[in-house]
C-alpha cells in the first residue's frame, strides 16, 4: 500500500493476529490498549476448541464495539483518520459502524468466519446494511472466487481485486 499511495498518505498497520504479525512484522500493532480493547486474551483463547475464545467474543459484539469505540475516540480521532480497512473475520468491519468514517471491507474468507451459527445468521442479515451507504463504506472481494462465493452466500455482486 505504501508504494499505491507514493507518500500522498499515512498509513497505520494495527495487524493483530499472530500469524499476521509472524508473516509480516511491519504489519503488527504496537498499540497495546487497542490489544486491551479488542480482548486479544480471549480472541485467541482456544482453550475450548480451535477459535473458541473468538466465537465466545462475537456473541458479545456489543461489548467489543464499545471497547473499540472508546479506545479509537481516545487515541485515534485526532489524527485525521480519513478511510478505515477491515476483513477477515469481515463482522469486524461493524466495529468503525459507529465512528461515522468511511470503511472498505475485504471479503477474503466466508463472512461467517469464526461465528457462532446464531451469530452468523444475525450478521448474514446485517451485512447488506452495513456496506449499504456505499458514500461511506464498500465490499470488494479479494479474487474472483471471493466474489463467487459472496453472490452465492449473499446475493452480492463485489468487484474483485
Amino acid at each position: 500500500l505504501e508504494d499505491f499511495f507514493d507518500g500522498r498518505a499515512e498509513l497505520h498497520h494495527h495487524a493483530i493476529a499472530g500469524y499476521h504479525c509472524d508473516f509480516s512484522p511491519r504489519f503488527c500493532s504496537d498499540d497495546d490498549g487497542l490489544r486491551k480493547a479488542l480482548h486479544v486474551d480471549v480472541l485467541f483463547d482456544h482453550g475450548q476448541g480451535q477459535w473458541s475464545g473468538v466465537r465466545r467474543l462475537h456473541d458479545d459484539f456489543g461489548s467489543l464495539a464499545n471497547s473499540f469505540s472508546r479506545h479509537f475516540e481516545a487515541h485515534y480521532r485526532h489524527q485525521n483518520v480519513q478511510l478505515l480497512l477491515c476483513g477477515h473475520p469481515l463482522i469486524w468491519c461493524r466495529l468503525y459502524e459507529a465512528l461515522g468514517l468511511p470503511f472498505l471491507g475485504i471479503y477474503d474468507q466466508p463472512h461467517t468466519l469464526f461465528l457462532s451459527e446464531e451469530a452468523a445468521d444475525t450478521w448474514t442479515l446485517d451485512i447488506k446494511r452495513v456496506f449499504a451507504n456505499t458514500a461511506s463504506s464498500l465490499l470488494v472481494a479479494w479474487t474472483p472466487f471471493a466474489a463467487l462465493q459472496a453472490e452465492w452466500a449473499l446475493g452480492l455482486k463485489l468487484p474483485y481485486a
